[in-house]
């Protein structure tokens, strides 16, 4: 099977970079006019200052980091998926069940529900902060880990029901 290559799309991605540049700066905007507010407000408007400007850099970094690189989002294979989010990680189908998509606050994740086997030796090498976030993904959504289609350049449905076509294949070409 050939390799599938998933893109981010730049303009959404350059969109959700102007909407947190935004929010920063209507937050520094409320600080400095000095309107009667709190010191919880002050509190919580620098916060979202810090939060949506630091996610800001981080959306911009990414974002230019794939247009000069060329580097996929997504990288399907007969094999594997390899996924270049936040976080670079390989999900081998040898190791999956299925994928599903779920819906959590209005956002399409792809849920990888591994192996028994595999779940548990994943959960077992994860340092401490990981085995939390694992613990918290499958209690929220039955599954440790999710693959996220923000800015994918394909619909999350259409990817999740590829990503089951390429597992259905593997697992027949291993029979």
């Amino acid at each position: 099977m050939d390799e599938i290559r998933i893109y981010q799309s730049h303009l959404r991605m350059i969109l959700m970079t102007l909407g947190c540049f935004a929010f920063a700066a209507s937050g520094l905007f409320f600080l400095y006019r000095r309107y009667n507010i709190s010191h919880y407000d002050t509190i919580m408007l620098w916060l979202g200052v810090v939060f949506f400007g630091v996610g800001g850099l981080v959306l911009l970094y990414n974002t230019f980091r794939r247009i000069l690189s060329a580097e996929p989002f997504m990288t399907i294979t007969a094999e594997r998926v390899t996924y270049h989010g936040i976080r670079s990680f390989v999900v081998n189908f040898a190791d999956v069940k299925s994928f599903t998509l779920k819906k959590v606050n209005h956002q399409k994740l792809i849920a990888i529900h591994y192996k028994p086997n595999v779940e548990l030796h994943k959960m077992n090498e994860s340092g401490v902060i990981s085995r939390i976030l694992r613990s918290f993904n499958k209690q929220a959504i039955n599954a440790q880990e999710v693959l996220s289609t923000v800015g994918s350049n394909m619909k999350a449905q259409e990817l999740c029901d590829l990503l089951n076509e390429r597992l259905e294949a593997y697992n027949r070409s291993q029979q």
